[in-house]
């Protein structure tokens, strides 16, 4: 038996409607960092959903939603580097993705 290729999320390109280009999953696990990202997109006009970890992005990408970009903090423990940039692909999740980082060293 042949083997059926995954679901994929829409990409922003593909949205017909003008309200889907609107929303951007945000991955933080910092509280006051991912209050600020959703504060910072929703009054540039964006439809933020914040999520506080990596199991969260396959949650709401099981959802019958188009996403027109992911911001994903790389500070996750419960990750090894960017594998989930691999699963998006394998899944054929084509969406914009904006990584993020902090190295504690540049607080010093």
């Amino acid at each position: 038996m042949p083997l059926s290729r995954p679901p994929r999320t829409p990409s922003a390109a593909e949205s017909s409607s003008t309200a889907d280009l609107r929303n951007i999953l945000v991955v933080q696990h910092d509280p006051d960092v991912r209050t600020a990202w959703a504060s910072a997109l929703k009054s540039a006009g964006f439809a933020p959903r914040v999520v506080d970890s990596v199991e969260g992005i396959w949650k709401a990408l099981a959802e019958d939603r188009a996403w027109c970009g992911l911001v994903v903090d790389l500070g996750f423990l419960d990750w090894k580097d960017t594998d989930f940039l691999d699963r998006l692909r394998a899944e054929r999740h084509l969406i914009p993705t904006l990584l993020t980082a902090w190295d504690p060293e540049l607080a010093k």
